[in-house]
């Protein structure tokens, strides 16, 4: 994920390069890893281990990350604090985290790109985040309350398939599983 994030002082400079000032690549790594590197400098800014290998990754705001683990965890550390230590982790289910996306306290209030964001990710505006859709590959979607660790809203995948890829706007909810896009209406 190619995100905007305020990393301080920049030493590296290519008058080849545009637009990489700021920026941040973010790496789930079968092996557990997330790595966070400056892509102006192109140096590894923080590495964090997870419990087991991991699937998506998402900046949640300029200082928490959420990570979806194969072993069914979503971890968020806060970068700020000098801990490799979670400042929390979600286990809904054992089923392998497959995607997770965000919405802030009104739901919609994030910046969709297309609805190729059903397949590849999502691109939001960095601000105050609370809210996280997941996915599992056991078939469930839902909706977790970041600060308060309570799970909001909870569906599920025809016959329970893999949900593969998620996307919320207003109260339409879309999830991609192998016989095709799943749609929800949230509010009744």
């Amino acid at each position: 994920s190619f995100l905007p994030f305020a990393l301080g002082k920049l030493t590296y400079s290519d008058a080849k390069e545009v637009g990489t000032e700021g920026k941040l690549l973010l790496v789930a790594r079968e092996d557990g890893i997330l790595q966070g590197f400056d892509i102006r400098n192109r140096k590894e800014i923080f590495h964090l281990r997870g419990s087991s290998a991991l699937n998506t990754c998402l900046l949640v705001n300029q200082h928490s990350i959420l990570a979806g683990a194969e072993d069914g965890l979503i971890i968020h550390w806060d970068i700020r604090r000098n801990t490799t230590s979670p400042r929390s982790i979600l286990q809904r289910s054992h089923g392998p985290i497959t995607d997770i996306t965000i919405t802030r306290g009104e739901a919609g209030e994030f910046n969709l790109l297309s609805l190729l964001h059903l397949l590849i990710s999502v691109y939001f505006s960095l601000g105050h985040e609370t809210r996280c859709w997941a996915s599992t590959k056991d078939g469930l979607f839902f909706e977790w309350d970041i600060e308060s660790q309570k799970i909001l809203t909870e569906l599920s995948g025809a016959d329970f398939n893999a949900i593969n890829g998620i996307a919320v706007h207003g109260d339409l909810a879309f999830a991609v599983e192998k016989q095709g896009i799943l749609k929800y209406r949230l509010s009744e």
